[in-house]
């Protein structure tokens, strides 16, 4: 298999369901929780971040469509896999230039995920901002609506600010 240069510039979210999402982030009003999960409510629990556990449990959300699709892809080929278990991904932004980063085996695998994941629309006023790309909420959060993603909402192009690493 030929892998293409890394850092890959030009990720980015293309479906009916990514339209939704960058529509939703255009009004300015809502935040993105990926999860592997679907539930009628998110509940806060303790995370684990650059291998520590967060202090408190929280519900984390973020501004960015594609780090919330990214992370739940991330998580439904882990589960679905079992050989993808211990494999690791994260993402951070500076300056708006999101970066995802992840194995390449789980990297390729989320290209070709099937199985649906979920991105949940929660509403930011119900969340405090921890940085850049973080928000969280010590509280239930209500999704007010999930959109399901899969595999082929994730592609590379060159024209966004989402750049692809591999760990």
């Amino acid at each position: 298999m030929l892998l293409p240069q890394w850092p890959q510039k030009g990720a980015r979210i293309s479906s009916p369901g990514a339209d939704l999402l960058s529509q939703l982030q255009s009004s300015g009003k809502y935040l993105f929780h990926g999860s592997d999960i679907v539930s009628e409510s998110l509940e806060p629990r303790q995370s684990i971040n650059h291998g520590h556990l967060e202090i408190g449990a929280k519900v984390f959300a973020t501004e960015f469509p594609e780090i919330a699709v990214f992370h739940a892809l991330a998580r439904t080929a882990k589960r679905t896999h079992s050989e993808l278990r211990g494999t690791k991904h994260g993402f951070t932004v500076d300056k708006g230039i999101i970066t995802l980063r992840a194995h390449p085996v789980l990297l390729a695998r989320i290209r070709k995920l099937r199985a649906l994941s979920n991105v949940y629309v929660v509403p930011k006023a119900s969340f405090e901002r921890i940085n850049e790309m973080e928000w969280h909420s010590k509280t239930v959060a209500r999704p007010l609506a999930v959109v399901f993603v899969s595999g082929r909402d994730f592609e590379v192009k060159g024209d966004s600010n989402v750049c692809l690493e591999l760990l």
